[in-house]
């Protein structure tokens, strides 16, 4: 499930947040916004593990350019994540 279209991003970060959608389910909601507020991609998935953010990461990378930095909310799988993805290169979350 994407929440946008192809979009190719001006602002050099993503921000990267995770959230349960409905209390009562499993489901979680990743979501990734530009500098200005733009959502690039959601994903719902009940998982929220290193996989799960590399799913949600490889995703990402396929309609928009790798960013310069990359923000999390400190989910420990985003490190993870980013780490195992050789496109990321020495980039560190901020």
């Amino acid at each position: 499930m994407s929440g946008c279209g192809v979009h190719r991003t001006e602002g050099k970060n993503f921000w990267l947040f995770f959230a349960r959608t409905v209390p009562v389910t499993t489901l979680g909601c990743w979501r990734a916004v530009d500098d200005f507020g733009t959502v690039l991609d959601v994903l719902l998935q009940d998982r929220r593990d290193t996989q799960a953010a590399k799913t949600f990461l490889e995703k990402l990378l396929l309609n928009h350019d790798v960013p310069d930095v990359i923000h999390t909310d400190s989910l420990w799988g985003y490190r993870a994540a980013i780490r195992e993805l050789s496109v990321f290169g020495s980039l560190n979350p901020v």
